[in-house]
């Protein structure tokens, strides 16, 4: 039940997401994104084969090379994004500390996805994993670069 309970919420997180994203765009309402995305995802997952949806997601997946673009386009002051990365500091406002936690639940997630599906095998003995090889080794370091990433052009465009 806590499984459905974390889905759910995690569905409707990436949902409200995509519609906040079409509202800075439009204009119009997020609350009707939301629902036209929940509608036009469910479609395609009932009636779209898989090859189609993959087709369009990689091709979606371009839209990833903003994030670096938009860095060095908004002219980072690359000295501070590297004292800031390396010198940890606690937050200290309201809205910092919700930034923390947002940063943390769609960093942490799934990273324990891959990480609880890989302990799942070598538990139940189907193949042991060494640590460079673990299925969550291998989406961790790449997921945790472009996170840098993301975060580093957010933080550019949050103080522009």
């Amino acid at each position: 039940m806590a499984l459905l309970a974390a889905n759910t919420t995690d569905i409707a997180a990436d949902l409200a997401g995509m519609a906040d994203a079409a509202e800075m765009l439009s204009g119009i309402n997020a609350h009707w994104f939301v629902v036209v995305f929940a509608l036009l995802i469910s479609w395609a997952t009932i009636r779209l084969p898989y090859h189609q949806i993959a087709n369009v997601l990689k091709w979606l997946v371009l839209v990833l090379f903003a994030y670096p673009i938009t860095a060095f386009v908004v002219g980072a002051d690359w000295g501070r994004v590297a004292r800031d990365a390396l010198v940890p500091s606690m937050p200290h406002t309201r809205d910092e500390w919700s930034m923390l936690v947002a940063i943390l639940g769609t960093t942490i997630s799934p990273y324990l996805f891959f990480w609880h599906k890989g302990r799942e095998k070598h538990t139940l003995g189907r193949q042991a994993w060494s640590a460079e090889g673990s299925p969550s080794m291998i989406c961790i370091r790449p997921a945790s670069r472009a996170g840098m990433r993301i975060a580093v052009t957010a933080n550019s465009l949050w103080h522009v």
